[in-house]
């Protein structure tokens, strides 16, 4: 926070997301089908500022250090032209398993400041940490700020499957989401059908279907 961040700026100093191993940002229609990201530092695949269109199909997160998928940025919540949104991009049917391995505090799927982003039908087993994170700017209200506002809308989580999240870590959880996201309910997230199992917190284990 930004008190104890030399030259940091209210409510907190610049964000930076750890480096993909493959990366892109203000790209369109990229396809990622079926392809293995394992054995591998910092993020597995950053899709970041821009990126519109994109799909994550079929594909495999294992044995990475830090977040499996990172797309969308975390320091530009109003950008002022639609080439910097990051919209409509999918991530289906993949699986993350066993990781992170040496940041913990990763996550399988992180998402930035998105819309219209589907994350659906995918497997998440054994995370040390959250295994999917979105809904981005929540963090101010810790310094007794109002959350971000941002151009976050029409984002679906949905008919995932994930087991054992939360492994090492806890304040966290399989779907972790606390930030402003769209106007009403009608634009919000929509976070449905997925199943969850396993989920420890502080060694107290919990099932449950959201």
């Amino acid at each position: 926070m930004c008190q104890f961040i030399q030259g940091g700026t209210c409510p907190y100093g610049d964000w930076t997301q750890e480096p993909g191993n493959i990366d892109f940002g203000y790209d369109q229609d990229v396809r990622f089908l079926g392809d293995d990201f394992t054995h591998l530092g910092a993020a597995g695949l950053r899709l970041s500022d821009g990126s519109q269109n994109d799909t994550v199909e079929g594909s495999t997160f294992t044995d990475i250090s830090g977040n499996g998928l990172e797309l969308g940025g975390v320091d530009d919540p109003e950008p002022t032209a639609s080439v910097q949104d990051t919209t409509g991009n999918q991530i289906l049917d993949d699986h993350f398993y066993a990781l992170p391995v040496e940041y913990h505090g990763g996550v399988a799927i992180d998402v930035g400041y998105a819309e219209h982003t589907t994350i659906a039908h995918n497997q998440i087993d054994n995370t040390a940490y959250t295994a999917i994170s979105l809904g981005w700017g929540g963090w101010p209200d810790k310094i007794g700020q109002p959350a971000t506002p941002n151009y976050s809308n029409d984002n679906v989580v949905a008919d995932n499957l994930i087991e054992n999240p939360m492994q090492m870590l806890a304040d966290g959880g399989a779907i972790y989401t606390q930030g402003i996201t769209g106007s009403s309910l009608a634009n919000g997230e929509q976070i449905t059908g997925n199943v969850i199992l396993g989920a420890m917190d502080h060694g107290q284990d919990r099932k449950s279907v959201v």
